[in-house]
């Protein structure tokens, strides 16, 4: 497989005043809509850029991020691209009238697949202490304009329509040109920890943490929003590409929990209700603001919403981090909290529910629960794996029982999740 082209950044003006002065007929005075319909940048030098325009041109490669920007009316970026080939150095005049009215006029044009959802005004750029483009076609190497560009791009669209294999028609060579979003989102992550870092404010011991080489930084944070504001569905998107993970601030009321949950002196019931309060503080205080849901049903009330570990705090003895990994926890109403700590349901690796046979039909419709649920956002592949381990303890747990059932002829309205012979089926 070949290995992603690492992208640069470009900013290329559309030329949009120039072009109201030649064609005054057109209301609209917009030429980037013929980029667009075309599937091109368009550059139109003169005598005292030529050289300049060529150079940059000649540093682009398939793969690079080209932002489309226009100086007038405070208008700034209106898309952002990727090149699908190098530029074929040609100077071009009279092939496209209706952009370019004079036949005389010499162009140069570069492919590229342009989202026009993107969008970032000069205004939003100066607030923000950024530079703006100033030239023909510009290559955007300051960090900050970097950062600010690509939280822009993230909080639109976390996985732009960048992602597929193409062939350009004038590529390199005769294989592939793979664009790999998961450059740019890493490019972001890296800009985005950066400013975080040196943002250093008083929301340091906020719940919701992410983890990116290394560092857990608040997500607020990183992603420049509110303090205890949700990341919004763009955010997870772009930190999944990235490859970063989220965890809840570490709470030292769950050590002492759990610590006082290890004494002898404790009969059953007392430290069954001590292990059910680890994990209810700030890692479901964390699971709120990542999700603020129950992750089945949709119920959104606090009051009735737990923090359970997928695999549970007991057991992660060996693995501690798997302790503070949100992709180890589910927000489940108190219901089906109690039900998953039991045993008496789980998830599969595609998130639908399997439920035990010793829930026969009336409890199941006294507890609200049925075969078609399941988890309203699909396992990751770090989740399957903690769902994996969460049904080899929990089928340990209830197998004698489920022998009986098989023993004496009892089927399963649902899943079975032992077979007669023992064996584990989900």
């Amino acid at each position: 497989m070949a290995t992603p082209h690492r992208p640069q950044y470009f900013a290329i003006n559309t030329d949009r005043d120039s072009y109201r002065k030649t064609h005054p007929q057109d209301t609209k005075g917009d030429p980037f809509r013929f980029w667009l319909q075309h599937g091109f940048g368009f550059m139109t030098p003169t005598p005292d850029n030529r050289m300049q325009v060529e150079g940059r041109l000649s540093e682009i490669k398939p793969g690079d991020m080209l932002f489309a920007y226009e100086s007038g009316n405070r208008r700034g970026f209106i898309a952002a691209g990727v090149a699908l080939e190098r530029w074929d150095r040609i100077s071009y005049r009279g092939k496209h009238p209706e952009l370019f009215c004079d036949p005389a006029e010499t162009y140069f044009q570069i492919k590229v697949d342009w989202n026009a959802d993107f969008s970032c005004s000069l205004d939003e750029m100066q607030a923000k202490g950024v530079g703006s483009p100033g030239a023909t076609i510009v290559p955007i190497r300051d960090e900050k304009n970097v950062d600010f560009l690509f939280h822009k791009l993230a909080n639109l669209n976390g996985q732009p329509k960048l992602e597929r294999l193409r062939t350009g028609e004038k590529a390199d060579s005769s294989s592939a040109v793979l664009i790999d979003p998961r450059w740019d989102a890493r490019e972001l992550m890296n800009a985005a920890v950066t400013a975080a870092v040196a943002l250093n404010d008083e929301r340091s011991d906020e719940p919701l943490q992410i983890v990116w080489n290394e560092q857990a930084l608040p997500a607020t944070a990183v992603f420049s929003l509110p303090p205890g504001a949700a990341p919004g569905e763009n955010e997870l998107r772009a930190a999944a590409l990235a490859g970063a993970t989220f965890r809840s601030f570490p709470d030292p009321v769950d050590l002492e929990l759990d610590s006082l949950a290890q004494r002898n002196d404790l009969n059953t019931e007392t430290r069954r209700e001590i292990t059910a309060r680890i994990g209810q503080g700030r890692f479901r205080a964390a699971l709120l603001q990542l999700h603020g849901r129950c992750a089945v049903t949709g119920v959104s009330t606090p009051a009735v919403l737990r923090a359970a570990h997928i695999h549970r705090w007991a057991d992660c003895a060996d693995t501690p981090a798997a302790r503070l990994d949100l992709e180890n926890g589910l927000l489940l109403t108190a219901n089906l909290d109690a039900l998953f700590e039991a045993g008496l349901i789980t998830f599969d690796d595609e998130g639908l529910i399997a439920i035990s046979s010793r829930l026969d039909a009336d409890a199941r419709k006294s507890l609200g629960i049925h075969a078609q649920m399941r988890l309203y956002r699909s396992p990751s592949s770090t989740q399957r794996i903690y769902l994996q381990k969460h049904r080899a303890r929990t089928h340990a747990a209830r197998e004698s029982d489920d022998r009986d059932s098989c023993a004496t002829g009892a089927d399963s309205p649902h899943i079975k999740l032992t077979s007669c012979v023992g064996s584990p089926v989900v």
